[in-house]
């Protein structure tokens, strides 16, 4: 393979998007591939990382809020990052662009792509309509990449119908790159261990982890550990963001825990103080249902069992590798759910010892390199 300079593009703090960190992290471990990064923002210890590897590290900050937000503000955003980002890949002259997102490649846009060869990295499918945008504006830009990169099997079949695509795109789990493997680990901030602290030796810590939002309904989960009581726990992981949509949750389970955020990857070391992860999502798009969620990754890496939605993306890989169960929970009762929970424990053994295999049956790093050879042969 030869050598090959390639400028990774995420318009977004690249710290709270684990999947295109990881692929970062893999692109900067291939010998021949000079890697640019840029992105909104990151934090310090990140971009510490990265410079020290010899990766070129750009960030495009955000501009000045408007007293007034709205869509001029957005759009403000938007021309901002786009002018940066394209000053800067301008003056390196890559042999490629990996664009991380279609936000990016939307911000950069297609009169501008047309000058580069890139790979086109979709996270989501954009199939409602009010994604129609999205749709509208990857008909142009994926036909014209050197590669589709995306995240579950399912997707990539839907991509190549929709967009008339010469080949199935490539398929990239959303299995992060570095994963400790290490349950108990000591967490960097005081305030969450004093929370992990706080909780008996014997606690079942049911945790969850990622965004909030109506596809994401944990009200059964809540009901039927309240009703196990001590020592099952249920806790959140998420952005501060989400914060006062777990109020009305702390005022009504006593069992309930919501744990700070924490950027990846050190995120990793509160989940590895949990003992079954879990994983929701509702069955209102297609996007749902075919979902390709990093945290069924981050929990089998610690080989903790999952309890999870039974769309096809969790029936498909936590349910068929036999590291958990996959249940309706918009007709089962919180009641049956406990039940559940229960034979998870009695089965425990087993089910972590399937869902080590399960993160070991990925290997990304393998997946990135064969797409840079063959970009290199290009």
């Amino acid at each position: 393979m030869r050598k090959i300079k390639i400028i990774l593009v995420i318009k977004d703090d690249l710290n709270r998007r684990p999947p295109i960190l990881s692929v970062c992290e893999h692109l900067s471990s291939i010998p021949e591939i000079e890697l640019g990064i840029v992105a909104v923002t990151m934090n310090q210890a990140t971009r510490d990382r990265f410079e020290h590897s010899g990766v070129e590290v750009f960030l495009t900050g955000v501009p000045h809020k408007l007293p007034v937000p709205g869509k001029l503000e957005k759009l403000r955003i938007w021309r901002h990052f786009r002018r940066m980002a394209l000053s800067y890949i301008k003056r390196s002259n890559p042999d490629y662009l990996w664009l991380g997102s279609a936000d990016a490649a939307m911000a950069l846009g297609e009169s501008e792509l047309s000058n580069y060869r890139y790979v086109l990295q979709v996270q989501e499918l954009y199939d409602l309509p009010q994604h129609e945008r999205y749709r509208k504006a990857l008909s142009h830009l994926m036909p014209g990449a050197m590669k589709v990169v995306v995240p579950e099997e399912g997707r990539a079949h839907i991509f190549r119908a929709w967009f008339n695509l010469r080949e199935t795109p490539e398929i990239l789990p959303n299995k992060p790159s570095y994963h400790p493997r290490q349950s108990k680990m000591a967490v960097k901030s005081e305030e969450i261990q004093t929370i992990l602290d706080s909780l008996p030796d014997n606690a079942k810590l049911i945790l969850y982890q990622g965004i909030m939002g109506r596809e994401r309904n944990l009200e059964p989960l809540l009901e039927a550990v309240e009703s196990l009581g001590a020592p099952w726990y249920f806790a959140v992981q998420c952005h501060n963001e989400y914060a006062r949509e777990l109020e009305p949750y702390k005022s009504r389970y006593r069992n309930f825990i919501h744990i700070p955020y924490l950027p990846a990857p050190d995120h990793l070391s509160v989940t590895s103080h949990a003992y079954i992860g879990a994983v929701t999502y509702e069955h209102h798009s297609l996007n749902t249902e075919f979902c390709a969620p990093n945290k069924i990754w981050e929990y089998s890496g610690f080989g903790l069992p999952m309890i999870g939605s039974d769309v096809l993306g969790l029936k498909y890989t936590i349910e068929r590798s036999g590291c958990g169960v996959c249940l309706n929970f918009s007709s089962i009762s919180s009641g049956e759910i406990k039940d559940i929970l229960l034979k998870i424990d009695a089965d425990y053994d087993k089910l972590r010892n399937n869902a080590e295999k399960f993160f070991n049956s990925c290997n990304n790093f393998e997946t990135v390199k064969k797409i840079c050879a063959e970009l290199g042969a290009e």
